[in-house]
């Protein structure tokens, strides 16, 4: 770090030297050294990070991502907004008229059923010896 670049340089351990390094039982003083002091038994193997490929990965990854951010914002949603307005809309529509309309029919009956049980009343105009048996309470008050 004189010059103040810095680069990767990839560490290969076994799995037991890396659980130590991630708890913190072996750390990287010299190289890699218990919490003593004393040397790790087992050190790491050194490789070079290959750049290229990282810059290909990050590449790919950009392009990923922006291909699918296209698919799902240009295609994708338009289409479901399309099927729901075009198709999902008028078929919920139409079973909510058909529910409402088989619940009016049901109420019509209802009424209409309840109305033909119902006893008629007479509309027709006492005659002869039945009137003089009526009394009418607008005529009784009067008399009264």
């Amino acid at each position: 770090m004189a010059n103040g670049k810095t680069k990767v340089i990839e560490a290969l351990v076994d799995e037991e030297t890396y659980t130590a390094f991630v708890n913190g039982d072996a750390v990287s003083n010299n190289g890699l050294r218990a919490q003593k002091g004393n040397f790790w038994p087992s050190q790491p193997d050194f490789r070079l990070q290959n750049e290229r490929a990282e810059k290909a990965k990050d590449y790919l990854l950009e392009v990923g991502l922006t291909a699918v951010t296209y698919l799902t914002f240009q295609v994708v949603l338009p289409s479901i907004k399309r099927v729901t307005e075009e198709k999902i809309v008028p078929f919920v529509e139409d079973k909510i008229d058909e529910m409402r309309e088989k619940h009016r029919l049901k109420k019509a009956a209802k009424i209409k059923a309840a109305e033909e049980t119902q006893v008629p009343e007479c509309d027709t105009e006492p005659t002869g010896e039945t009137e003089s048996k009526i009394i009418y309470f607008d005529s009784y008050r009067k008399e009264a």
